[in-house]
């Protein structure tokens, strides 16, 4: 068990209601909350679609409820919230630096030079910005979520 840095709040990733800007989508698969997650292929129904985001820097909101496959759930595209990091790839984070998914479902360090806060000098989607550091796998830390 890592480190909760904020904890004060445990029972939801969200920091405050107010702040957050979230909406609401359909799981493609199961969704859960606090984590990464990632559009599903287009569909041509209309509908958006989530799952759990299961490659390294392909998520690019955070799911604030748990759901199966067919759900409706809300997911944040900007605010402070805390998640779970993974403090393995690469080991720690740094207060200020950009942060992005890891393939265990958590957070990580970026690990590219970033060349905007939207992308990476590669294919990966930046998340946000680490508001407190982190050394170890499963601390929990807040970061400024900035999706585009």
């Amino acid at each position: 068990m890592g480190t909760d840095f904020w904890s004060s709040e445990d029972t939801n990733p969200i920091v405050a209601w107010a702040d957050i800007g979230f909406y609401t989508v359909y799981t493609g698969k199961t969704v859960t909350e606090g984590k990464p997650v990632e559009l599903v292929a287009s569909t041509t129904d209309g509908v958006i679609y989530v799952q759990n985001a299961d490659g390294v820097g392909d998520a690019f909101q955070i799911a604030l409820k748990d759901g199966a496959a067919g759900d409706m759930v809300p997911v944040a595209v900007h605010g402070i919230l805390k998640v779970v990091v993974d403090g393995v790839t690469p080991a720690g984070i740094t207060t200020g630096k950009y942060v992005m998914n890891s393939a265990l479902y958590v957070i990580s360090a970026a690990s590219f030079t970033a060349a905007k806060s939207c992308l990476f000098a590669g294919s990966s989607y930046v998340l946000g910005i680490a508001l407190q550091s982190s050394t170890a796998a499963l601390d929990e830390i807040l970061i400024l979520l900035q999706s585009v």
